[in-house]
């Protein structure tokens, strides 16, 4: 026996891996009719249902049963989820480092370090390189970064008469119509993914 299927049971080859046989019902007479026709079967793999249990210990009481693959893998990657819920927390603080630290002062001393090492870091952080020599030159400094800030568009010039039309009620296509003949060059799409 191996599993189920929308309308019974699906009977599979161990050996082979080749459907032999589908039953009609989940029905466990039924089931359990069929393995009993063939008594030289050694081992029946199946799901977990008690049904499959049931028909195979009723047809053949000696016969080894094992859970097959899916549900083995199912089970032991249920059982290393909810024990990595329960020992780990579902945030892990990592302490920022000092900006003064030795490590970072040895990292920005680009005599300490190679070409060769810098596209390590580079592969480890898939960033790009000049990104990574940003990041460890002496002179960067988060500080100075702009981040969130936007960055202007085609549609920037457009974006108040964008709004101004759109809450009277008119569409993108007609909105579209009428910024592209004052020499808007973008997309519908993009009007959209503004508002």
């Amino acid at each position: 026996m191996r599993r189920r299927f929308s309308y019974g049971t699906v009977m599979v080859d161990l050996d082979s891996h080749r459907i032999i046989d589908l039953i009609p019902t989940r029905n466990i007479e039924e089931v359990k009719n069929w393995p009993a026709e063939y008594p030289n079967i050694e081992v029946i793999s199946r799901d977990v249902a008690q049904i499959y249990a049931s028909a195979a210990k009723k047809s053949h009481p000696e016969v080894i049963q094992v859970s097959d693959r899916f549900h083995i893998i199912k089970g032991l990657t249920d059982a290393v989820t909810r024990y990595l819920i329960r020992e780990f927390p579902a945030r892990i603080e990592i302490p920022a480092g000092s900006v003064n630290s030795d490590e970072i002062k040895r990292l920005q001393n680009i005599n300490n370090r190679s070409e060769i090492v810098d596209r390590i870091i580079v592969k480890e952080m898939h960033h790009i390189y000049k990104t990574i020599q940003n990041y460890l030159s002496p002179e960067y400094s988060i500080e100075d970064r702009h981040y969130n800030m936007r960055i202007p568009g085609k549609l920037s010039p457009y974006e108040s008469e964008v709004i101004k039309l759109r809450s009277e009620g008119m569409t993108y296509p007609a909105i579209y119509k009428i910024i592209t003949e004052k020499g808007y060059d973008g997309s519908v799409a993009s009007l959209r993914m503004f508002m």
